[in-house]
């Protein structure tokens, strides 16, 4: 995108009038049964979508009994989503298969038309199922929409992902600011990694405060450091 690389970017996006809503969406959040009526469209040509009559795909057919990790992104065609984002999950659809992940799922705030031509411009069809979110109502449901008025995009999607069995989140992760890619790529999206940091968490605040001048790793039971070592372990072998 044409603000990926401007420097101070919070108060930048302040400035530019980007705001982003609270996010609703965490760990144990049920897709389906939290937006029932929400439909998305799936990538597709013009006369596909007349020959189809304009259907759409409930919820419920993407995520219900299913193993998925989605990401959404802020749009077509913009920098940081062509450049990183889909080519992140691209590049690593044959890990997630061999970790038993059904689909790769991208939505976005567009058309499911500009998605198409997108996602072929990108040769990334055949990996990655793409919904177009075309109202914004998938992303308003679970608050992960963003202001982008300031770049001439109006509301979109912040940038996110999440793994999601039989439709509910067992991981998720949230940049900050759409021009940043730290935390939602593949390599953060796997299923061992949510259920790490969950036991992560649970062990850190198992913990009893440390005496004061006690090394902090001195107090780390041996639960905590195997934990530890694990997610040190999925990371190097991302």
């Amino acid at each position: 995108m044409a603000f990926a690389t401007l420097k101070n970017r919070s108060s930048l996006y302040s400035r530019l009038g980007f705001s982003r809503a609270l996010a609703s969406l965490s760990i144990g959040t049920d897709l389906v049964s939290s937006a029932p009526e929400i439909a998305l469209q799936r990538a597709r040509t013009w006369d596909e979508g007349v020959s189809s009559k304009f259907s759409t795909t409930p919820l419920k057919d993407i995520f219900k009994g299913k193993k998925v990790v989605v990401f959404g992104l802020p749009g077509a065609y913009t920098g940081v989503c062509s450049a990183q984002h889909v080519p992140s999950y691209k590049s690593n659809v044959d890990k997630f298969k061999a970790k038993g992940i059904d689909s790769l799922v991208c939505v976005a705030v567009n058309d499911p038309y500009v998605l198409n031509g997108w996602a072929e411009k990108l040769q990334a069809k055949d990996a990655i199922e793409f919904y177009g979110d075309f109202d914004g109502s998938f992303h308003k449901s679970f608050g992960l929409t963003m202001d982008l008025s300031g770049a001439l995009l109006g509301e979109r999607s912040t940038r996110w992902s999440a793994y999601v069995e039989d439709g509910k989140v067992k991981a998720v992760n949230i940049e900050k600011v759409p021009s940043e890619f730290k935390v939602s790529g593949a390599e953060l999206a796997t299923p061992m990694y949510g259920q790490l940091l969950s036991r992560l968490k649970m062990e850190l605040s198992s913990q009893a405060r440390p005496k004061s001048g006690t090394p902090i790793f001195s107090s780390f039971t041996c639960s905590l450091c195997h934990v530890l070592t694990q997610l040190a372990t999925l990371y190097d072998s991302c």
